[in-house]
């Protein structure tokens, strides 16, 4: 009984979630707004989302996936599900959903989805990292069984350990932070992010 009221619960987010290009859509009519998708509203947030867009568009016309990842995509024997967690002002998000997206252009058989943090706090308290709810989360479930494989997020190891050391530094503005960041996700051009989802896939393929 349990399961199943685990598995509607999870059917009712999925049915509720939207595309990444929704995503984008829902982004750029908003700041057409003058908003973010954020409940609570600033000019920060909604520079933030417009900048997002940018990078998005700009990954989604000359990123480029790795050969190894694009022959580990063709291989996979199991259909997948990602619920990603984000907002559209989220910084680390506009260079992880590209990447992802790119995922389900290989194998049709990947379904990606996205869900407001903020309006879905229930299933983002569940996957917190060092007890903050950090994003974008991604939550990779085996389609139809809804079997969870595991979890990622909010960023590669190494941007991690970037963002870990950056945020003892107290002269640093929060716009310099998130420029050093930016840096980083712009010269790695998301190899990182490819090789940390081809040893996930080796290891979800087992399971």
């Amino acid at each position: 009984m349990l399961v199943h009221k685990v598995h509607t619960a999870l059917e009712r987010k999925i049915k509720k979630s939207i595309s990444y290009l929704e995503y984008q859509q829902l982004i750029k009519k908003l700041l057409e707004e003058n908003k973010s998708t954020s409940a609570k509203q600033s000019h920060e947030l909604v520079r933030y989302s417009e900048q997002n867009l940018k990078n998005m568009y700009k990954l989604d016309k000359h990123l480029e996936l790795l050969p190894e990842l694009k022959a580990v995509l063709s291989s996979l024997t199991k259909p997948y599900t990602f619920i990603i967690l984000t907002e559209g002002w989220c910084n680390d998000s506009a260079f992880v959903l590209p990447v992802l997206n790119k995922f389900q252009e290989i194998n049709p058989d990947i379904y990606i989805r996205i869900l407001l943090r903020d309006e879905n706090n229930d299933l983002m308290d569940q996957y917190l990292t060092d007890g903050g709810r950090a994003i974008p989360k991604v939550i990779v479930y085996e389609s139809f069984k809804l079997k969870e494989l595991g979890n990622w997020g909010p960023r590669p190891a190494e941007c991690q350990k970037l963002v870990n050391q950056l945020k003892y530094q107290e002269e640093l503005s929060y716009d310099a932070i998130m420029n050093k960041i930016n840096d980083w996700y712009i010269q790695d051009n998301s190899r990182s992010i490819q090789k940390e989802f081809i040893d996930l896939f080796h290891q979800w393929e087992k399971m």
